[in-house]
């Protein structure tokens, strides 16, 4: 961020990274790069995010699927009114008003694109207190007919926590990832598959997964509550499972060594990470002890998380 006095997120350049090149892949839509606006850091100004947001509202057509994605801070005004934003790399601190991106504004987009153009539109928001996202500033509630029917029909929107919570970011979560967006990929990827395994995500599995997985991890990790939020049909298709990029979802730990002392920079699950309970066995066990001689690695990355962790403690 360009002010001092809004702290800089660590990971949401690499969230929005990810989730773009979630969307060039087969399990997003191999959408081609033509159609994507990706703004990291100091290109995601007020300027620049509101000409993207002229160019959705321009070249989308009928039926087409529109997604809005954003990674950073977020913040509510102080009137009566509340108001949402999402700040820009050039917001000045505590000076919203025309210097930030209005929630308000995305989801009144999100309406027209669904009335007028008849097109499908997906709002991702992984950003502190983002739940309005989906509550006073939606004005699609306001709308009745064939307009409302359009948009409840057509509309999905996910924030990353209710109105008055933080959206967390850690380096446990995907070598540094915030915690929403590092389990919404995994979902749309193929985890949040519930019941029959049928290779589709809905809307209702994906958010009954990150119904669980988010309170839990961050409040394991950060001892805090963010509780995901989302509007929209149940049923409504969010992706359709790729086996292979299912599969690249595998157990992976990451272990450094650093002058004869072990240091554990990352050591993970696709599920999310080990329990610190676990990870405290681990370090007792392995404390003072040669890494490389004691433990296969080539044997233990083909190995299930259980079984990996089976084959340490027996090690």
């Amino acid at each position: 961020y360009q002010d001092d006095g809004i702290g800089d997120l660590q990971f949401a350049h690499r969230d929005a990274e990810l989730f773009a090149d979630f969307l060039y892949s087969p399990a997003g839509g191999s959408v081609p790069k033509s159609q994507v606006k990706l703004l990291i850091n100091g290109q995601a100004t007020v300027s620049n995010i509101y000409l993207a947001k002229r160019w959705l509202e321009t070249e989308a057509k009928k039926n087409d699927l529109v997604y809005f994605y954003f990674a950073g801070h977020g913040d509510v005004e102080g009137s009566i009114y509340k108001l949402g934003y999402l700040l820009a790399y050039d917001t000045p601190f505590g000076n919203y008003l025309n210097n930030a991106i209005r929630i308000e504004d995305f989801n009144i987009m999100a309406n027209t694109l669904s009335v007028e153009k008849n097109a499908n539109v997906i709002l991702i928001t992984d950003a502190c207190r983002s739940g309005k996202l989906a509550g006073s500033d939606n004005r699609g509630k306001a709308l009745i007919g064939e307009q409302l029917n359009k948009v409840e029909k057509n509309e999905i929107r996910m924030a990353s926590c209710e109105a008055d919570q933080d959206s967390e970011e850690n380096v446990v979560w995907g070598n540094g990832r915030g915690a929403f967006s590092y389990f919404l990929l995994n979902g749309l990827k193929g985890l949040a598959d519930d019941g029959e395994k049928d290779g589709v995500i809905t809307l209702q599995e994906l958010s009954a997964y990150l119904a669980k997985k988010v309170p839990d991890e961050v409040s394991k990790i950060t001892q805090k509550d963010q509780n995901p939020v989302s509007l929209g049909k149940p049923n409504k298709l969010m992706a359709i499972v790729n086996d292979s990029i299912l599969k690249s979802l595998a157990t992976q730990s990451v272990i450094s060594t650093t002058s004869g002392d072990l240091s554990i920079s990352r050591s993970i699950s696709s599920e999310g990470a080990i329990e610190r309970t676990s990870m405290q066995k681990f370090l007792g066990l392995m404390k003072n002890r040669d890494l490389e001689t004691a433990i296969d690695f080539s044997q233990l990355l083909t190995m299930s998380a259980d079984e990996a962790s089976d084959f340490i403690f027996n090690h």
